[in-house]
């Protein structure tokens, strides 16, 4: 499943370690408060539930959206500006080992 994560957070401790958390579940940087990644289904529901947890914790006005893309719908993006290697993700290369 490719899905976009993004996140509006104002507190500078809880929004690094959000960012350093994504990283580890494989999810591409796109911009400083946007990812792209591909997600089994289980680790989709894991990150979900992960920052729901996270947001819980603390009194906020943050918001944090999760938004699966299908491959057709990303081919269709316009990018405008820096490009991002999202190309990797949908059409990863193939490896022949001999």
């Amino acid at each position: 499943m490719l899905c976009f994560i993004s996140y509006d957070i104002e507190h500078n401790k809880v929004r690094t370690a959000i960012a350093k958390y994504l990283i580890r579940q494989g999810c591409q940087r796109v911009q400083k408060s946007v990812y792209f990644a591909r997600l089994s289904p289980a680790a989709y529901r894991d990150i979900a539930t992960n920052l729901r947890e996270i947001q819980a914790l603390y009194d906020n006005q943050d918001s944090i959206f999760i938004l699966p893309v299908g491959e057709d719908n990303l081919n269709r993006m316009e990018l405008i500006g820096q490009n991002f290697q999202y190309e990797l993700e949908v059409n990863p290369p193939n490896t022949l080992y001999f």
